[in-house]
């Protein structure tokens, strides 16, 4: 076995993670932070704020703007980068 075998595992568990979600099918959870993309393929990190009890919908930055995206899909932003991930079998670690 190749010493770089271990980075077939990462490439496998990517595609199995960035799957896009169409908003017809669903919406994320209110203020829940996520990739957004519109139908040219532009890309934003958004949340997703309600009003109008519930109406209404807005897609808004992390500094509150609105983004003004004809948001089509989301996808879940993956957990932050921590230092124990990094594996202990890597050999330029």
């Amino acid at each position: 076995m190749s010493e770089l075998a271990f980075l077939k595992e990462p490439i496998k568990t990517y595609d199995e993670y960035g799957k896009w979600i169409p908003c017809s099918e669903r919406l994320p959870e209110e203020d829940e932070e996520v990739l957004v993309c519109d139908k040219d393929g532009t890309m934003e990190v958004c949340d997703l704020e309600m009003f109008g009890r519930g109406i209404g919908l807005k897609w808004t930055d992390k500094n509150g703007y609105e983004c003004w995206l004809d948001v089509v899909a989301w996808m879940p932003l993956p957990a932050p980068y921590t230092e124990k991930e990094v594996r202990p079998d890597c050999p330029w670690r």
